[in-house]
């Protein structure tokens, strides 16, 4: 049986998008360039630093995320 995909790109745009952050926020929060903010977030997988640096900046566990997601699949 083959394992869903889990998008971590997708479930950090969600968090924005449910809590109202922009692109351009998340961008000069990290600090990066916007257009680096579409990259991550059009990504199925990412670094653990840059999961890291992003649940720090947003102040939500993404890495709690990844292992419900895990549980699912």
């Amino acid at each position: 049986m083959k394992r869903e995909q889990i998008h971590i790109g997708n479930m950090i745009a969600s968090f924005m998008k449910s809590n109202g952050i922009s692109k351009s926020e998340l961008g000069r929060r990290i600090p990066c360039h916007r257009t680096h903010v579409y990259e991550i977030l059009n990504s199925p997988s990412l670094h653990s630093q840059q999961i890291q640096r992003i649940s720090e900046v947003l102040d939500h566990d993404f890495f709690a995320d990844l292992s419900e997601k895990m549980k699912e699949v």
